[in-house]
């Protein structure tokens, strides 16, 4: 057989067309993949609020060595400060007051005590109890009795894990006894619930 140039031009041809359709095949099975995967980052911003639904606790008109306390209702009186957890994060409440009577700081005659509003079918601070430890009575102000006001600055927190999520609402009530001496007058004090995120 006899080698033409037609042949040779054929053969060329023909092993150019070969050595390109295999680069063509590995090109593209260098481009396919059998797992794409992928990264997405996200961040939630913590956002600590608290709205004080009842804003003021009255407690009526007493005498000198009376006592009232905002878990005994009346009609038309304004019941215990509530506190909402608006924001989306469990929270730490600090709380601190000024001075309501003239004669005397806050002691034992201007209280406070975590429990539920007057009336309602659940025990007696049942939304006391701190969420992180199911079944356990919350920290310095809570349902097992009163706690005197502080009149200083809050420091440390007086209730902890107020939740965003489950019980997400405190009812905090004021108890005080006239101190013998006492002037006449209105009494008022203020109360300032300061608001942290629980760790």
């Amino acid at each position: 057989m006899a080698v033409t140039h037609k042949s040779i031009a054929r053969l060329v041809i023909f092993l150019l067309f070969i050595a390109a359709s295999l680069t063509l095949v590995n090109f593209h099975q260098a481009q396919i993949t059998g797992a794409p995967t992928g990264v997405t980052n996200v961040t939630v911003k913590s956002l600590v609020q608290i709205t004080l639904v009842n804003d003021t606790v009255d407690l009526g008109v007493l005498q000198p060595g009376q006592f009232n306390n905002s878990f005994i209702q009346v009609a038309g009186r304004p019941g215990p400060f509530v506190i909402n957890n608006s924001g989306n994060i469990d929270v730490n409440i600090s709380i601190s007051a000024t001075a309501l009577f003239l004669t005397m700081e806050n002691t034992t005659n201007y209280q406070i005590r975590c429990g539920n509003a007057s009336g309602a079918t659940t025990p007696w601070g049942a939304n006391c109890t701190d969420v992180r430890n199911s079944g356990t009575v919350n920290s310095t102000i809570n349902s097992t009795g009163w706690f005197n006001l502080n009149i200083s600055a809050p420091i440390i927190p007086n209730y902890r894990n107020l939740s965003f999520q489950t019980i997400n609402q405190i009812f905090f009530h004021i108890n005080v006894t006239i101190p013998p001496g006492e002037p006449i007058g209105n009494k008022t004090s203020t109360v300032t619930f300061t608001a942290s995120a629980a760790i």
